[in-house]
Order: C-alpha cells, then sequence, then structure tokens
C-alpha cells in the first residue's frame, strides 16, 4: 500500500491539447506503508474538461510503467536473467521495485495521444537470493482518451527504448505532431547531445533519424529542450531544439524536406546595449553576449518561435 507524502515538483512539466491536460510531479514519493520505505517514483495527473463543472476534472494518474522491455535490458548483461521465464516471473511476481525515477520529467499532447520522458530510472530485481539493480532511461506513448461507458482511461500504447549509447538523459525533453515525434537526449555524444526523430508506421513509433549538434564540443547538452510546430497551416516539417548549457547560447531550427531534417537556421541572443532609457530591459550582465541560457526552453507554431532563458 502506497500513500503520497510530497508533491515537491507538482507542475514540473505540464501540456495541453483541446479539452485535456497533463501535469507531471517527477519527484513524487509514495510511502511504502508494509516495508516503511520511500521510494523517489514520478507521477502524471490527466484532467479532462467537464462542460457541466466548468471546470478541469481528474481522471487519471500514471505511474512509470514496468515493461518486459525494461527487463530485457538487464538481459545483456547478466547471466541471472538469461531467460524469457525469468523475464515474466521478475514482472508477473511483483519481484521487480522502483527505487527511483524521474517519469514525467517532460510531457507532450497530440490529441489524446500523451508522450511521457523518464530520462533516469533505477529499480531492484529479485531473482531468488539474487538482487539486481536495473537503471535506464525510456519514452512513453499512452492514449489519455479511451472512454468506456462509466469512465475515462488511459492505456499504454508502446514504451520506446532509449535509442542512445549512454543509459540516461534520453527523454530529457519530447515532443509530439501527427506521425512525428521528437526524443531529446542531451547527455549523448560526450553531452554534446543528440535528438531523435521518430515516425509512425502502422501504429508503432519507428526510429527515423538522429540528429546531433552542430556544435561539436562537450557538454552542449543539445536536446535539452525541444518542440515539433503543431500548426495546422504551416507545414508540420518544423521543430527547434535548444542547449542545456548556458555557455553555449543558441538555438536550432530544422525542417523536413520529405526525406531528412535539416537545419535550416541558427538563434543567437541579442540584449539592448547602453545608452539605455527607462522601461528598457536590463539583463543580469549587461556585457555578455553568447553566454547566457538562451535556449534552455523552446517552443514554435506557426511562423513565430519562442525561445526562453
Amino acid at each position: 500500500m502506497y500513500i503520497n507524502i510530497k508533491n515537491a515538483n507538482y507542475g514540473i512539466a505540464t501540456t495541453t491539447y483541446a479539452d485535456y491536460v497533463a501535469i507531471s510531479n517527477p519527484d513524487f514519493i509514495p510511502y511504502d506503508i508494509a516495508s516503511s520505505s520511500i521510494h523517489h517514483t514520478g507521477s502524471i495527473n490527466c484532467f479532462k474538461y467537464s462542460i457541466g463543472l466548468d471546470e478541469h476534472v481528474l481522471f487519471d494518474t500514471l505511474y512509470r510503467p514496468i515493461t518486459p522491455v525494461d527487463i530485457l535490458i538487464t538481459t545483456e548483461t547478466s547471466s541471472v536473467l538469461n531467460t524469457e521465464t525469468s523475464v515474466e516471473l521478475a514482472i508477473d511476481s511483483g519481484n521487480t521495485i522502483e527505487l527511483a525515477n524521474l517519469f514525467g520529467e517532460s510531457l507532450d499532447l497530440f490529441n489524446t495521444t500523451l508522450v511521457v520522458g523518464c530520462p533516469n530510472y533505477l529499480q531492484q530485481i529479485s531473482i531468488g537470493n539474487t538482487i539486481i539493480q536495473n537503471s535506464g532511461s525510456m519514452v512513453y506513448v499512452f492514449d489519455i482518451g479511451l472512454v468506456n461507458s462509466t469512465s475515462s482511461y488511459s492505456q499504454l500504447l508502446q514504451s520506446i527504448p532509449n535509442s542512445s549509447s549512454v543509459s540516461n538523459s534520453f527523454g530529457t525533453s519530447v515532443s509530439i505532431n501527427n506521425n512525428w515525434l521528437a526524443v531529446g537526449c542531451p547527455l549523448q555524444n560526450n553531452s554534446s547531445g543528440s535528438v531523435f526523430l521518430y515516425q509512425k508506421v502502422s501504429g508503432s513509433w519507428n526510429l527515423y533519424q538522429e540528429i546531433s549538434s552542430s556544435i561539436s564540443v562537450p557538454n552542449a547538452l543539445f536536446g535539452y529542450s525541444l518542440k515539433l510546430n503543431k500548426d495546422k497551416n504551416t507545414s508540420s516539417g518544423r521543430f527547434v531544439v535548444g542547449c542545456g548549457n548556458p555557455a553555449i547560447g543558441n538555438a536550432f531550427f530544422f525542417e523536413f524536406d520529405g526525406i531528412k531534417w535539416n537545419l535550416t537556421y541558427t538563434f543567437t541572443p541579442t540584449y539592448n546595449t547602453y545608452p539605455l532609457t527607462f522601461g528598457d530591459y536590463i539583463p543580469y550582465n549587461i556585457t555578455r553576449n553568447i553566454t547566457s541560457s538562451f535556449g534552455y526552453s523552446v517552443s514554435t507554431y506557426g511562423d513565430s518561435v519562442i525561445i526562453g532563458e
């Protein structure tokens, strides 16, 4: 039995589309009454607007699914979990315990499809007297718009395993539009960063292209933020990517040419300089140019791009 005793980062990631709103709490901590232990595991609250009540009503709470994909990652390096029987035992017998995860670190909605990033998780697997700890990162795709005669509920459609060469940060940022899904992995390539583009084909999300940072320096953290353009009146093949390193100070605009995604524009920050008049914006360091947190958050819609600092 679990009870919620802390909501430290509730709302750290939010997304909305039509009548739906999803709010994450990646540091949700359920308290296990039976074992008197605390595990850091994320949760997501899903709301839908009610015309009758004139407010958004909570209809589901999501937690990180424990799927065979998680356990199969361990089988590659463990001689203990090397059979399909062991995999099923670890899941079906409840021998897998979530110790920590960042489920809900990133979110995005398109229609009723909710994409959730989990850039890091740690779980403990018990097989007999053997205990193994397994860590990694994952992206999950849910349909939160399923409705039956009495209630709404959510269904896991697909678990997308880590496509990068590093064990975590895959899913730090996510964005979805129509049949495209973008996933940021800022620790890829010596932390210079990468973005993975997936295309939905016959109901399944398949890796289409990896885009590496054009800034070939360590710790650029390319992919820390990203956003696909969802405007139906403009080309759907557009997205913007930001870096998480404040020393970089760039954001990048990509467009799809029908075959691949290409970098078409690089944004750099501009600031007011002296002389200033009353009412002007004054940055905290008036002398800086590129050294900033420019690109720490990004968004795009139609022909507009917004870049946060």
